[in-house]
């Protein structure tokens, strides 16, 4: 006896097989586009701000993006949150403008200050 259902059955097998497949690649983009980390277009002070966080080991307290600690306040947004006068006044003196801040005053030259401080500028939800 012959089955011609099975043909229809082979190609329905076949194409729901592709549908999961569509809508896996689906999630997995949708997911990973969730979960990436801003891309700033940072200038020469931003990035050698950045450098300077580096070298200081800054991660130890403070987190940006998901990378370092917890120790501080999170970073990933400070630029929407404070401005320039603000950040340098607190490099500086740490106590002076957060009473209860574990963090020790930086000691930097002023222009490695201005460059840290053009760092925490750019960090911001939308770099414009």
């Amino acid at each position: 006896m012959i089955n011609f259902n099975k043909g229809i059955s082979n190609q329905f097998h076949i194409l729901k097989r592709i549908g999961v497949f569509i809508i896996s690649i689906f999630t997995f983009v949708s997911l990973s586009a969730t979960h990436t980390k801003p891309v700033l277009a940072l200038d020469n002070e931003a990035m050698r701000g950045k450098e300077i966080f580096a070298k200081m080991v800054c991660s130890a307290c403070h987190q940006i993006h998901g990378e370092g600690a917890q120790v501080g306040p999170d970073l990933s947004y400070v630029g929407d949150k404070r401005d320039r006068k603000w950040l340098l006044a607190h490099f500086k003196d740490p106590k002076s403008l957060s009473p209860n801040s574990m963090m020790p005053p930086v000691a930097l030259p002023e222009s490695d200050l201005a460059a840290l401080t053009n760092y925490m500028l750019s960090l911001k939800k939308e770099n414009k």
